[in-house]
């Protein structure tokens, strides 16, 4: 079955702020912390779901570097398109 590319787009987007909101409360249940503190902890547990993500592919890669090295370049490009709007906001 194949997923129109609208469909997995908002698919994607949903589950994506699904599991950020979800990490988020985590690290809230902790108590109070600063934005120094919370950021590293957010971002190491996007890093292990990530990590969790990719481990099947590259698990099953004949070279599993070059697969770790190629799934890490284009979630990295991913994640700067996401960013490029907040980098370089639309000047109204």
């Amino acid at each position: 079955m194949t997923i129109p590319a609208e469909d997995r787009h908002q698919f994607v987007n949903d589950v994506g702020h699904e599991a950020f909101e979800l990490i988020v409360r985590r690290m809230e249940a902790l108590g109070e912390l600063s934005l120094r503190e919370l950021l590293p902890s957010v971002v190491g547990a996007v890093n292990v779901a990530l990590a969790s993500a990719l481990r099947p592919a590259i698990e099953g890669a004949s070279d599993r570097a070059a697969a770790a090295d190629s799934l890490l370049n284009a979630s990295l490009k991913q994640t700067r398109q996401l960013l490029d709007p907040i980098v370089h906001p639309a000047r109204s």
